[in-house]
């Protein structure tokens, strides 16, 4: 989930987002046609990846969901690894570009953009399709360099964009707080994923505990 700059006003987050949205393609496909294939395969490949777990990702299996031959498939990834390293890629900068997506009609205070984007982050984290991309990205970068990589490039820039919110709402904190707050943050929606229940999203008690994490997180990028 690049290509940083620092961000002087809150606005130029969302710049800072589409940078790494915006780097070349994990495949050249050689022609628009071609790379809208190949974005339909990494489609593909997630929702199989979300719904059979990375031991049922092969590549015959796409192949035939996408509608394609494997050999149509292995022109664009020979291997299940190259496929494996596009989806990394291509996940990541879709996240970032959904991101970019929000942050483009925020508000300008400090305080309702941060809000904006606090709902953005615990809503994504607790959608169950979230989760399980995510537990098995994690997984996978334990053995996988390609993915490690790409998965620890993307937790460092969402949390330098965290700081930079945090900046434009506590102007006051110094630069050292706002890193070790911004991991505190990263780290309580990340463990949402794993403590939250979410087949009882519409309950009471549910949003009860969504409003005390907000509240939480509020209180770490507001206090000095």
């Amino acid at each position: 989930m690049p290509r940083r700059t620092a961000l002087a006003q809150p606005k130029t987050t969302a710049t800072t987002m589409s940078a790494r949205a915006k780097r070349p393609a994990p495949v050249i496909a050689g022609s628009a046609t071609g790379q809208l294939r190949v974005e339909q395969i990494l489609e593909t490949a997630r929702t199989i990846l979300v719904r059979d777990g990375h031991a049922g990702l092969s590549m015959r299996k796409v192949a035939q969901e996408s509608g394609i031959a494997l050999g149509h498939l292995q022109h664009f990834f020979a291997t299940r690894e190259a496929l494996l390293n596009g989806l990394f890629r291509y996940a990541s900068d879709t996240y970032d570009a959904n991101y970019e997506r929000v942050m483009v009609d925020l508000p300008e205070d400090p305080r309702r953009r941060f809000e904006a984007v606090l709902d953005f982050l615990l809503e994504d984290g607790t959608r169950w399709e979230s989760r399980a991309f995510f537990f098995e990205f994690w997984v996978l970068s334990l053995r996988n360099p390609a993915a490690k990589a790409e998965i620890e490039s993307m937790h460092a820039h969402h949390r330098e964009a965290m700081e930079q919110h945090i900046a434009a709402l506590n102007p006051s904190m110094s630069a050292a707080k706002r890193r070790d707050r911004a991991m505190q943050i990263a780290a309580i929606i990340d463990g949402l994923m794993v403590h939250l229940r979410t087949d009882d999203k519409n309950s009471a008690a549910y949003r009860a505990r969504i409003a005390d994490v907000r509240r939480t997180i509020l209180r770490l990028a507001e206090e000095a």
